[in-house]
């Protein structure tokens, strides 16, 4: 299915868009809490993802608070849950709790300007912006610590994440924040295997961080981050079918960042930007090309389809079962062109960078999980 989103022009009226649309902007920082709204459905979630430097071995901890319609704004209920994939293509063990009463803070850093922030669920835990140490009862136990060497989206400002602007506009129904695309970590993560054997692992790894407020995930997305230890190199892709009041719209968010290219292919971008992808959830596999007016990207993921494991997402009524599922152990393929006026003018590609990320994560979500019959 092919995207396309015609070319933005600006004109001398974008003071005066700007300054209508000012009451509708947020001005916290994007990776802190946010406002809790009086009424649901509302949810805010971090994610966290840490590969191991070394072994085959990859887990992610995911913790939210949410607010039902008809709840108390002072009472937030939420989700935590623990994905692990121990081993090249062995399945993800996915550990879930629904923990009744969680809470947000946000908190000054001493002799510092910037802010920090615990996310707490009763007697399980927290996650902050330094680190992790949850537990879900005897199953699973998380430790873990970032140094402070984050690597923003935006290397030189580190709120302006995949949305660009758009991070900002309350009026939007869903937002994806990505804090750092790696960030050197120390772990422990101790869990109780298929055959109720505790589990010991201590390493250090590079942990990929994000987050997502608003009211309900979409109808159908797809989601897949990777990071190649030895050139650096990061890939972090959201999509699927957004619903805008009466309307579905389709639509992607992309960013490639390498020791030479810095690419975001993104709605709203001063210049022709196009996607066409195909999704075969029963067969572990993806593909898109991005354009824009600087780069063309051709990517190809796959998982073995026995490595997924399920996920819970947020709906209107709160966070629902086996919403998503998802692989820690996918294979992308990267290519990116020069796609300047000049390529599209002789219609020849001139490819500038070719890479292939493994112990990367695939997710199909909600719709997308259907196969094609």
């Amino acid at each position: 299915m092919k995207l396309w989103v015609p070319k933005k022009i600006f004109s001398d009226l974008t003071l005066l868009v700007v300054v209508f649309i000012f009451p509708f902007l947020s001005g916290a920082h994007p990776f802190l809490p946010h406002h809790v709204p009086e009424q649901g459905p509302w949810f805010e979630g971090w994610y966290v993802r840490v590969t191991d430097n070394i072994s085959h071995r990859s887990f992610a901890v995911i913790g939210a608070s949410e607010l039902k319609p008809n709840q108390n704004s002072k009472n937030l209920s939420g989700y935590l849950s623990v994905l692990i994939q121990d081993g090249q293509g062995r399945p993800t063990k996915s550990i879930e709790s629904f923990p009744k009463k969680t809470a947000l803070q946000r908190y000054s850093k001493l002799g510092m300007e910037e802010e920090g922030f615990v996310w707490s669920a009763a007697e399980q835990g927290h996650i902050t912006d330094q680190g992790i140490d949850v537990s879900i009862g005897d199953q699973v136990e998380v430790k873990a610590s970032f140094k402070e060497n984050n690597r923003h989206w935006n290397p030189y400002w580190n709120s302006w994440g995949p949305e660009g602007f758009g991070t900002f506009i309350k009026l939007i129904p869903l937002h994806w924040f990505v804090h750092s695309l790696d960030s050197s970590t120390v772990y422990q993560l101790k869990y109780k295997n298929e055959d109720g054997q505790v589990v010991e692992r201590k390493s250090i790894g590079s942990a990929h961080i994000e987050k997502n407020w608003g009211k309900t995930f979409p109808k159908a997305w797809m989601w897949l981050q990777g990071y190649d230890v030895q050139s650096g190199s990061s890939l972090a892709l959201a999509g699927g079918i957004l619903s805008l009041g009466p309307f579905n719209v389709k639509t992607y968010l992309v960013g490639y960042k390498s020791k030479n290219i810095n690419a975001d292919f993104q709605v709203g971008q001063l210049f022709d930007v196009s996607f066409q992808d195909k999704i075969d959830p029963c067969h572990g596999q993806y593909a898109l090309e991005a354009s824009n007016g600087e780069y063309l990207m051709k990517l190809k993921a796959n998982a073995d389809p026995k490595s997924f494991g399920s996920v819970s997402i947020p709906t209107e009524n709160g966070y629902k079962s086996h919403g998503g599922m998802e692989s820690f152990s996918a294979e992308i393929d990267v290519e990116i062109y020069q796609n300047s006026w000049i390529q599209k003018s002789f219609q020849k590609k001139l490819l500038i960078e070719k890479i292939k990320i493994t112990k990367a994560a695939l997710e199909f979500g909600a719709e997308y999980m259907k196969c094609e019959k």
